[in-house]
Protein backbone atom coordinates (compact mmCIF):
# COMPACT_ATOMS: atom_id res chain seq x y z
CA UNK A 1 0.00 0.00 0.00
CA UNK A 2 0.88 3.67 -0.72
CA UNK A 3 1.44 5.72 2.57
CA UNK A 4 -0.47 9.05 1.68
CA UNK A 5 -2.17 10.61 4.76
CA UNK A 6 -5.64 10.58 2.61
CA UNK A 7 -8.75 8.49 3.56
CA UNK A 8 -8.23 5.64 1.32
CA UNK A 9 -11.51 4.51 -0.62
CA UNK A 10 -13.11 1.55 0.69
CA UNK A 11 -14.19 -2.02 -1.75
CA UNK A 12 -17.94 -1.33 -0.80
CA UNK A 13 -16.88 2.47 -1.90
CA UNK A 14 -15.21 1.92 -5.01
CA UNK A 15 -17.65 -1.12 -6.27
CA UNK A 16 -20.16 2.07 -5.58
CA UNK A 17 -18.32 4.46 -7.39
CA UNK A 18 -17.92 1.92 -10.28
CA UNK A 19 -21.78 1.30 -10.49
CA UNK A 20 -22.61 5.19 -10.73
CA UNK A 21 -20.03 5.58 -13.22
CA UNK A 22 -21.82 2.47 -15.47
CA UNK A 23 -24.88 4.04 -14.92
CA UNK A 24 -23.78 7.57 -16.26
CA UNK A 25 -22.29 5.54 -19.24
CA UNK A 26 -25.99 3.35 -19.87
CA UNK A 27 -27.93 6.70 -19.77
CA UNK A 28 -25.37 8.64 -22.13
CA UNK A 29 -25.40 5.70 -24.36
CA UNK A 30 -29.08 5.86 -24.56
CA UNK A 31 -29.61 9.38 -25.27
CA UNK A 32 -27.32 9.23 -28.10
CA UNK A 33 -28.02 6.18 -29.98
CA UNK A 34 -24.75 4.16 -28.85
CA UNK A 35 -24.23 0.84 -28.54
CA UNK A 36 -22.11 -0.85 -25.77
CA UNK A 37 -22.26 -3.65 -23.89
CA UNK A 38 -21.02 -5.46 -20.40
CA UNK A 39 -17.43 -6.99 -21.18
CA UNK A 40 -14.93 -9.48 -19.99
CA UNK A 41 -14.89 -10.47 -16.71
CA UNK A 42 -18.01 -7.42 -15.72
CA UNK A 43 -19.97 -9.77 -18.52
CA UNK A 44 -19.29 -12.83 -16.89
CA UNK A 45 -19.96 -10.83 -13.23
CA UNK A 46 -23.63 -10.40 -14.96
CA UNK A 47 -24.03 -13.82 -16.02
CA UNK A 48 -23.17 -15.97 -13.26
CA UNK A 49 -22.95 -13.55 -10.37
CA UNK A 50 -26.08 -10.81 -11.55
CA UNK A 51 -23.46 -8.09 -10.65
CA UNK A 52 -19.47 -8.02 -9.13
CA UNK A 53 -17.12 -11.48 -9.54
CA UNK A 54 -16.82 -11.76 -5.95
CA UNK A 55 -12.93 -11.39 -6.05
CA UNK A 56 -12.53 -8.24 -8.22
CA UNK A 57 -13.49 -4.81 -8.23
CA UNK A 58 -13.45 -3.35 -11.81
CA UNK A 59 -16.10 -2.80 -14.88
CA UNK A 60 -15.25 -3.03 -18.25
CA UNK A 61 -17.35 -1.77 -21.01
CA UNK A 62 -16.93 -2.11 -25.02
CA UNK A 63 -18.31 -0.68 -28.23
CA UNK A 64 -18.09 -0.99 -31.82
CA UNK A 65 -15.23 1.67 -33.12
CA UNK A 66 -18.04 4.13 -34.44
CA UNK A 67 -19.70 4.20 -31.33
CA UNK A 68 -16.34 4.59 -29.78
CA UNK A 69 -15.07 7.19 -31.50
CA UNK A 70 -18.58 9.22 -31.08
CA UNK A 71 -18.29 8.08 -27.03
CA UNK A 72 -15.14 9.35 -26.57
CA UNK A 73 -15.68 12.60 -28.78
CA UNK A 74 -19.06 13.64 -27.08
CA UNK A 75 -18.97 12.31 -23.79
CA UNK A 76 -20.49 15.16 -21.06
CA UNK A 77 -20.97 14.22 -17.68
CA UNK A 78 -24.09 15.43 -16.38
CA UNK A 79 -22.63 16.56 -13.08
CA UNK A 80 -18.53 17.12 -14.57
CA UNK A 81 -17.85 14.56 -11.84
CA UNK A 82 -16.79 11.92 -14.60
CA UNK A 83 -13.90 12.39 -17.14
CA UNK A 84 -13.33 10.03 -20.68
CA UNK A 85 -9.48 9.56 -20.61
CA UNK A 86 -7.66 8.53 -24.19
CA UNK A 87 -5.04 9.53 -26.46
CA UNK A 88 -7.61 12.99 -27.62
CA UNK A 89 -7.20 14.98 -24.42
CA UNK A 90 -4.42 13.15 -22.05
CA UNK A 91 -0.39 13.52 -23.48
CA UNK A 92 0.02 11.65 -20.81
CA UNK A 93 -1.80 8.86 -22.05
CA UNK A 94 -0.04 5.38 -22.81
CA UNK A 95 -3.68 2.89 -23.50
CA UNK A 96 -5.23 2.66 -26.56
CA UNK A 97 -8.43 2.38 -24.82
CA UNK A 98 -10.50 5.23 -23.02
CA UNK A 99 -10.51 5.03 -19.26
CA UNK A 100 -14.05 6.76 -18.06
CA UNK A 101 -12.46 8.56 -14.65
CA UNK A 102 -14.39 9.87 -10.96
CA UNK A 103 -12.55 12.96 -10.51
CA UNK A 104 -13.34 13.12 -6.82
CA UNK A 105 -10.77 10.08 -6.15
CA UNK A 106 -7.18 9.62 -6.49
CA UNK A 107 -5.67 6.56 -7.90
CA UNK A 108 -1.92 5.34 -8.17
CA UNK A 109 -0.23 2.50 -9.50
CA UNK A 110 2.92 0.66 -9.47
CA UNK A 111 3.73 1.43 -12.51
CA UNK A 112 7.36 3.45 -14.13
CA UNK A 113 5.02 5.97 -15.27
CA UNK A 114 1.06 6.25 -13.78
CA UNK A 115 -1.16 8.41 -15.73
CA UNK A 116 -3.06 10.63 -12.90
CA UNK A 117 -6.38 8.76 -12.65
CA UNK A 118 -8.95 8.17 -10.25
CA UNK A 119 -11.34 5.17 -9.95
CA UNK A 120 -12.38 4.22 -13.60
CA UNK A 121 -13.76 1.71 -15.38
CA UNK A 122 -12.40 0.70 -18.83
CA UNK A 123 -13.77 1.43 -22.37
CA UNK A 124 -12.58 -0.78 -25.04
CA UNK A 125 -13.03 -0.23 -29.05
CA UNK A 126 -14.37 -3.45 -30.92
CA UNK A 127 -12.99 -3.60 -34.32
CA UNK A 128 -13.56 -5.92 -37.52
CA UNK A 129 -11.44 -8.69 -38.75
CA UNK A 130 -11.58 -10.75 -42.02
CA UNK A 131 -12.11 -14.89 -41.37
CA UNK A 132 -8.40 -15.61 -42.72
CA UNK A 133 -6.42 -16.73 -40.02
CA UNK A 134 -3.09 -15.41 -40.95
CA UNK A 135 -4.40 -11.84 -41.16
CA UNK A 136 -6.08 -12.56 -37.72
CA UNK A 137 -2.09 -13.70 -36.44
CA UNK A 138 -0.07 -10.92 -38.08
CA UNK A 139 -2.50 -8.68 -36.59
CA UNK A 140 -2.95 -10.22 -33.36
CA UNK A 141 1.13 -10.73 -33.11
CA UNK A 142 2.12 -6.78 -34.37
CA UNK A 143 -0.86 -5.83 -31.57
CA UNK A 144 1.23 -8.13 -29.37
CA UNK A 145 4.79 -6.33 -29.99
CA UNK A 146 3.29 -3.17 -29.62
CA UNK A 147 1.63 -3.67 -26.40
CA UNK A 148 5.16 -5.05 -25.22
CA UNK A 149 6.85 -1.98 -25.85
CA UNK A 150 4.68 0.04 -23.32
CA UNK A 151 4.59 -2.54 -20.56
CA UNK A 152 8.89 -2.53 -20.97
CA UNK A 153 8.97 1.15 -20.71
CA UNK A 154 6.53 1.30 -17.62
CA UNK A 155 7.08 -1.87 -15.43
CA UNK A 156 9.28 -1.23 -12.53
CA UNK A 157 12.42 -2.43 -11.84
CA UNK A 158 12.41 -4.84 -8.69
CA UNK A 159 14.35 -6.77 -6.08
CA UNK A 160 12.05 -9.58 -6.12
CA UNK A 161 12.62 -10.10 -9.54
CA UNK A 162 16.00 -12.19 -10.35
CA UNK A 163 18.66 -10.06 -11.74
CA UNK A 164 19.10 -11.12 -15.49
CA UNK A 165 15.49 -10.27 -15.67
CA UNK A 166 16.11 -7.03 -14.75
CA UNK A 167 19.16 -6.66 -16.66
CA UNK A 168 17.02 -7.70 -19.82
CA UNK A 169 13.97 -5.20 -18.40
CA UNK A 170 16.88 -2.18 -17.90
CA UNK A 171 18.02 -2.64 -21.43
CA UNK A 172 14.85 -3.33 -22.79
CA UNK A 173 13.95 0.69 -21.12
CA UNK A 174 16.96 2.15 -22.71
CA UNK A 175 16.09 1.07 -25.73
CA UNK A 176 12.47 2.23 -25.79
CA UNK A 177 13.39 5.60 -24.15
CA UNK A 178 13.06 7.45 -27.61
CA UNK A 179 10.07 6.24 -29.13
CA UNK A 180 7.05 8.02 -26.97
CA UNK A 181 3.76 6.54 -25.74
CA UNK A 182 1.58 8.75 -28.04
CA UNK A 183 3.84 6.99 -31.33
CA UNK A 184 2.95 3.40 -29.50
CA UNK A 185 -0.49 4.58 -29.14
CA UNK A 186 -1.35 5.71 -32.86
CA UNK A 187 0.37 2.43 -33.86
CA UNK A 188 -1.87 0.46 -32.16
CA UNK A 189 -5.25 2.08 -32.97
CA UNK A 190 -4.17 2.30 -36.84
CA UNK A 191 -3.44 -1.52 -36.54
CA UNK A 192 -7.04 -2.29 -35.05
CA UNK A 193 -8.95 -0.47 -37.84
CA UNK A 194 -6.68 -1.69 -40.34
CA UNK A 195 -9.87 -4.09 -41.73
CA UNK A 196 -12.83 -1.48 -40.41
CA UNK A 197 -13.39 -0.72 -43.95
CA UNK A 198 -12.87 -4.54 -45.64
CA UNK A 199 -15.91 -5.66 -47.06
CA UNK A 200 -17.73 -9.05 -45.08
CA UNK A 201 -15.72 -9.15 -41.76
CA UNK A 202 -16.05 -12.31 -40.21
CA UNK A 203 -14.88 -11.31 -36.32
CA UNK A 204 -14.82 -8.69 -33.89
CA UNK A 205 -12.07 -8.20 -31.96
CA UNK A 206 -10.28 -6.28 -28.72
CA UNK A 207 -7.10 -5.34 -31.30
CA UNK A 208 -6.03 -2.35 -28.24
CA UNK A 209 -6.11 -4.70 -25.19
CA UNK A 210 -3.68 -6.48 -23.09
CA UNK A 211 -3.49 -10.29 -24.49
CA UNK A 212 -3.92 -10.07 -27.84
CA UNK A 213 -4.70 -13.75 -28.40
CA UNK A 214 -7.32 -16.60 -30.31
CA UNK A 215 -9.59 -15.84 -27.29
CA UNK A 216 -9.68 -12.10 -27.73
CA UNK A 217 -11.17 -12.63 -31.49
CA UNK A 218 -15.52 -13.61 -31.36
CA UNK A 219 -17.90 -14.32 -34.46
CA UNK A 220 -19.19 -11.22 -36.00
CA UNK A 221 -22.92 -12.34 -35.39
CA UNK A 222 -22.27 -12.78 -31.56
CA UNK A 223 -23.35 -9.14 -32.28
CA UNK A 224 -25.79 -9.04 -33.76
CA UNK A 225 -28.06 -7.84 -31.24
CA UNK A 226 -28.45 -7.01 -27.60
CA UNK A 227 -30.23 -8.67 -24.26
CA UNK A 228 -30.48 -6.79 -21.20
CA UNK A 229 -28.65 -8.86 -18.45
CA UNK A 230 -28.79 -7.94 -14.27
CA UNK A 231 -25.68 -6.64 -12.74
CA UNK A 232 -25.83 -4.92 -9.25
CA UNK A 233 -29.60 -4.26 -9.37
CA UNK A 234 -30.23 -3.04 -12.76
CA UNK A 235 -30.02 -4.45 -16.02
CA UNK A 236 -27.79 -3.41 -19.03
CA UNK A 237 -26.99 -4.37 -22.45
CA UNK A 238 -25.01 -7.86 -23.63
CA UNK A 239 -24.02 -9.06 -27.04
CA UNK A 240 -26.97 -11.61 -28.09
CA UNK A 241 -24.26 -13.94 -28.18
CA UNK A 242 -23.09 -13.62 -24.83
CA UNK A 243 -22.94 -17.74 -24.59
CA UNK A 244 -20.45 -18.09 -26.89
CA UNK A 245 -18.32 -14.72 -26.35
CA UNK A 246 -17.33 -15.77 -22.61
CA UNK A 247 -17.30 -19.55 -24.04
CA UNK A 248 -14.35 -18.56 -26.44
CA UNK A 249 -12.53 -16.12 -23.77
CA UNK A 250 -12.57 -18.35 -20.25
CA UNK A 251 -13.59 -21.63 -21.92
CA UNK A 252 -15.81 -23.39 -19.04
CA UNK A 253 -16.99 -20.11 -17.21
CA UNK A 254 -19.57 -21.55 -15.06
CA UNK A 255 -16.99 -23.22 -13.43
CA UNK A 256 -15.06 -20.97 -10.56
CA UNK A 257 -11.15 -20.99 -10.47
CA UNK A 258 -9.42 -22.65 -7.96
CA UNK A 259 -9.42 -20.95 -4.31
CA UNK A 260 -5.89 -19.57 -4.88
CA UNK A 261 -6.74 -18.17 -8.09
CA UNK A 262 -9.99 -16.33 -6.80
CA UNK A 263 -7.88 -12.80 -6.18
CA UNK A 264 -8.15 -9.19 -7.76
CA UNK A 265 -4.83 -8.83 -10.06
CA UNK A 266 -5.14 -5.06 -10.02
CA UNK A 267 -1.71 -3.06 -8.51
CA UNK A 268 -3.04 0.14 -7.51
CA UNK A 269 -4.58 2.07 -4.22
CA UNK A 270 -7.49 4.77 -4.29
CA UNK A 271 -8.41 7.45 -2.02
CA UNK A 272 -10.33 10.30 -1.65
CA UNK A 273 -9.38 14.08 -2.70
CA UNK A 274 -9.25 16.35 -0.43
Amino acid sequence: MITTGKKEVSEEELRDIEVRMLNEVDSYCRNNQLTYYLFYGTLLGAVRHQGFIPWDDDVDIAMPRKDYEKFIRGFQSTDGRYQVVSHLNRRDNYLAWAKMVDQKTELLEDINRPMKLGVYLDVFPLDYLPADPQIIRRQMTRGRRLYLLTQTKQVRLSRKRPFYKNLILAAGRALTAAVPYEVIVRKTSENAQKYNTAKNPACMAVMVGTCYLPNEVWDIHDFDGTVLLPFEGKKYPVPSGYDHILQVRYGDYHKLPPVEQQVTHHLFDVYWKE
